[in-house]
């Protein structure tokens, strides 16, 4: 019998196992016992099944790293990387692979078994598969059979491709949706003590004491303390919903591997790499593709160190830095009229009225945001005068009509519509009256308590980065910038003071009075 004709055996479980412990069983080992090669095939399967069910019970499934996929001459390449499939198999590409027609097969919606249509132009889900091979053929030596019987000696762990047609063009989502709500949690139980809150450290305390009197005396032997010993902690609903999870969670049992062309193939658990677009078949018979859309449907493993970036908010936009920080931390303590804010507005002493003027109020990004989202509700001036009969604050809202955004950044490959820095474009009539004019709402007595405050907010809730997730623009401690503390949304706020507006002796020609 040849050896690479012989049948492949995919399935060699153990089922007599199962039945006398389903939970798994392993060797346990006695003075003089006989192993045999069943014996030490128990033992693997028992350790492979152990580190499987860990991956997939706490791991969870989807790639790990790697894996890119991606268009070159000798055709679509799959690089380097690992991923777990949904029964805790490790699926591994060692080194670059380009798909052939021999390591690829058609998987129809909703069934395991490979088909043998072949795929045809349109748009496709290729998936990469766990599978195994037996290789290093050997001879037994059989005294009723002069050439002996062949066996395997090894098997290979490798990697096999599938094609699922997909239903529409746009590639599905293998993002998983969050778990059913779990509803309210049950009723705590009163806590120890008269009132019905958490227990206090006084409840504690009584409660202790109560148990001492109940007790022998000790004081001969044990000092006496006046502090409980613990706190118990007061049942929290976050934890019921994580308990509420937990039981509802699915995990997969074990599967068996399919024959498909001398490999055993895990056919039901396809971990899916990339969208992709095939347009035909070269002379070989191998597939040609031209469109690859690699995230979308990539389900991912959410490593130790990922989570830890998550947290840390390092997947959001931030701001930088805003032009007028330096406003907020003077020396005096406030910014000189002429010296600091009157610049900001690039008005040229020009007639502004029904026009706009240009001012140097500009926020810088650390990624690129959409310039649809930069509008003026993203942002809010506002001036805070002092009542100087009733000391009351008046708020005044500086006019702004637009956002004049600068262009993508090519060097980085910023995508279109979108921008790093915006600067800041208020209406021409109010600067030709508050800036120009001699008559202002910042001529205000020259005593440092009543000197008007500027209150600049911007709304990152309000502004989205080229991702889609809205701007981390939480002001974070004194420093403003750059802003974030790791979730998206937020207001970045700065407040300081400006000096008042000098006052001229005579309005000039043209200007209001």
């Amino acid at each position: 019998m040849d050896i690479m004709q012989q049948e492949q055996r995919c399935c060699d479980g153990d089922g007599e196992d199962r039945a006398l412990c389903e939970s798994g069983s392993r060797n346990r080992y006695f003075p003089r016992k006989t192993m045999t090669a069943d014996d030490f095939s128990r033992e693997q399967a028992y350790m492979i099944g152990r580190r499987r069910l860990l991956n997939r019970a706490v791991t969870g499934w989807g790639v790990v790293y790697g894996l890119a996929v991606t268009l070159g001459k000798q055709g679509l390449t799959v690089e380097p990387g690992l991923a777990l499939d949904p029964h805790g198999r490790e699926v591994i590409v060692a080194a670059p692979h380009v798909l052939r027609h021999c390591d690829l097969f058609v998987r129809q919606k909703g069934r395991c078994e490979p088909t043998d249509e072949k795929p045809t132009p349109g748009r496709w889900l290729l998936s990469a598969h766990y599978a195994e091979r037996r290789i290093d053929a050997v001879r037994l030596a059989d005294p009723c059979n002069d050439c002996g019987r062949p066996e395997w000696n090894r098997v290979c762990e490798t990697v096999l491709f599938s094609l699922s047609p997909l239903e529409a063009e746009k590639c599905p989502s293998a993002e998983p949706s969050c778990p059913d709500d779990c509803g309210c949690p049950a009723q705590p139980r009163k806590p120890v003590g008269t009132g019905e809150g958490p227990p206090s450290i006084l409840q504690a305390t009584e409660r202790q004491a109560g148990q001492e009197q109940t007790q022998p005396d000790t004081k001969a032997t044990t000092p006496p303390s006046h502090a409980p010993k613990s706190i118990p902690p007061y049942p929290r609903g976050p934890h019921a919903t994580l308990c509420c999870w937990s039981r509802h969670a699915h995990v997969e049992a074990d599967d068996e591997l399919c024959a498909w062309q001398h490999h055993c193939v895990a056919l039901c658990d396809p971990v899916p790499i990339a969208c992709v677009t095939l347009t035909g078949f070269d002379k070989c018979g191998d597939p040609i593709f031209d469109q690859v859309e690699e995230c979308a449907p990539r389900r991912l493993v959410k490593r130790n160190d990922m989570l830890f970036d998550l947290i840390r908010g390092c997947d959001l936009t931030r701001i930088t830095n805003v032009s007028w920080l330096g406003l907020t931390k003077t020396k005096e303590g406030y910014a000189d009229w002429e010296k600091d804010f009157r610049p900001l507005f690039k008005d040229n002493d020009q007639d502004l009225r029904r026009r706009e003027c240009p001012t140097d109020f500009s926020i810088d990004f650390s990624g690129p945001v959409r310039t649809a989202t930069v509008t003026p509700s993203a942002i809010s001036i506002t001036g805070i005068f002092q009542d100087t009969l009733t000391g009351w604050n008046r708020p005044l809202r500086l006019p702004i009509t637009r956002l004049e955004c600068e262009p993508p950044d090519q060097a980085k490959y910023d995508p279109a519509d979108t921008t790093r820095r915006a600067s800041v474009v208020v209406d021409g009539d109010w600067v030709w009256h508050e800036i120009q004019g001699n008559k202002s709402a910042f001529q205000v007595p020259n005593n440092v308590d009543y000197y008007p405050f500027l209150e600049i907010e911007i709304y990152g809730d309000l502004i989205l980065d080229c991702r889609g997730q809205p701007v981390d623009a939480n002001s974070f401690g004194p420093d403003i910038v750059p802003s974030g503390n790791g979730t998206p949304g937020g207001t970045c706020r700065t407040v300081f003071r400006v000096s008042p507006k000098p006052l001229s002796p005579s309005a000039q020609a043209g200007q209001p009075s």
